[in-house]
């Protein structure tokens, strides 16, 4: 697995993590070298690319609770996933890869771009990337990650894959974006 860095100014996405870094760089903004509250992120304000979206909480090193799971997401995860701990549904081997993120995300804090790819059972591959950023509970701490998710598949090949059952995943690099925040 590769690691690299990236500062707040070099990062350059596209689609729908562009929509989501554009507006997030807006919520940096106003929150004064802070990061942004979880209440104060407006999904209307993103709707061309929720479908791709997903929020969920960081609540300790063995778990990482799913709230919200855009419609894009469906063929690949099942629909119970909304509530249910995301370690419980990955391997062990992608687990730990993001463990070791939301760790960095959580102590830096920072943002995180995830190239990741799953394995069907017939030994198709979908590859994606998911743009994660961090935003402040209720309580102040870092611990609620919105995401972007870009799927290098058309819905056929999402369907067809989900219908075959994924087998595993594996994350190919991680990307750390520093958010330069001066408080």
């Amino acid at each position: 697995m590769e690691i690299k860095q990236v500062s707040l100014d070099d990062y350059k996405p596209a689609g729908a993590h562009l929509v989501f870094w554009n507006y997030y760089r807006t919520l940096l903004e106003e929150a004064n070298g802070s990061l942004p509250k979880r209440i104060d992120f407006d999904p209307l304000k993103i709707a061309s690319v929720l479908h791709t979206m997903a929020l969920s909480q960081y609540v300790d090193e063995n778990t990482q609770v799913v709230r919200l799971i855009g419609g894009g997401h469906d063929s690949l995860w099942p629909p119970s996933m909304v509530g249910a701990n995301l370690f419980d549904h990955i391997d062990e081997g992608t687990a730990a890869a993001r463990k070791i993120a939301y760790k960095e995300i959580i102590g830096r804090p920072c943002g995180c771009l995830i190239e990741e790819e799953t394995l069907d059972k017939t030994g198709g591959t979908i590859r994606y990337s998911g743009l994660i950023l961090p935003t402040l509970s209720k309580d102040d701490t870092p611990t609620i990650f919105i995401g972007s998710y870009d799927f290098a598949a058309d819905d056929l090949e999402m369907r067809l894959s989900g219908e075959a059952g994924i087998s595993s995943r594996r994350t190919k690099s991680i990307t750390y974006i520093d958010l330069d925040l001066t408080s």
